[in-house]
């Protein structure tokens, strides 16, 4: 059996309903599991190319190392795509 750990996660009250009916079941911990993996699967064997133009230049512009005048450079080039 693997190691587990106790993790403490804020989702939104909608989600909370849904994720209820598993818990009746048995299956919560299970479902959520399932849906990490999923999620990790995918953006593990994702491609530049699966992604638009605009979340690349917001995941860029995001950065810890970004200097200011790159980050307006980008935030302009944001902008102007979204209008």
């Amino acid at each position: 059996m693997s190691q587990k750990s106790e993790i403490k996660v804020y989702l939104p009250l909608k989600l909370i309903g849904q994720l209820e009916s598993k818990k009746r079941n048995g299956m919560r911990s299970k479902f959520i599991e399932t849906a990490i993996r999923d999620k990790l699967r995918h953006i593990e064997s994702s491609t530049m190319g699966d992604y638009s133009t605009l979340a690349l230049l917001c995941h860029v512009r995001d950065r810890p190392e970004i200097r200011d005048h790159q980050f307006n450079i980008l935030q302009m080039f944001i902008e102007e795509m979204i209008e």
